[in-house]
């Protein structure tokens, strides 16, 4: 079993880059599934746009890792 993308020193600061976009107003929060074989990807913040960004910027970037 390969190793989670959660643990992958560049996914992390990815994560950190983008959580910064929010300027302090919001949170990103991701995290493996207990239950089922995925990734969650919580994002919350001021701008509707923006949060969605986030998240899909944090989707594509660990799927490429996979």
């Amino acid at each position: 079993d390969s190793k989670s993308p959660l643990e992958n020193k560049e996914i992390i600061d990815f994560i950190k880059k983008e959580e910064e976009k929010l300027n302090g107003k919001g949170r990103v929060f991701v995290r493996k599934s207990g239950t089922e074989k995925l990734i969650r990807i919580m994002v919350e913040g001021e701008d509707q746009k923006t949060i969605e960004t986030i998240a899909n910027n944090i989707s594509r970037k660990i799927l490429k890792a996979n």
